[in-house]
């Protein structure tokens, strides 16, 4: 597998993680969920490509 593919997959089913989190935490407040999600999954796929790539072959 790719870089972007180990990468993806892993901000996937940590964003998802954190959604589940914050909708018991914040009372279901579903906008501000997936706001915040959407931004550390996008920061989490970048930060954990730019690690990977560093050591992919």
């Amino acid at each position: 597998m790719s870089a972007w593919v180990v990468s993806f997959m892993f901000s996937v089913g940590a964003s998802t993680w954190l959604y589940t989190k914050l909708m018991r935490r914040s009372g279901n407040n579903t906008q501000q969920s997936i706001i915040v999600t959407v931004v550390v999954g996008i920061v989490l796929l970048l930060v954990t490509y730019s690690i990977l790539s560093l050591f992919w072959e």
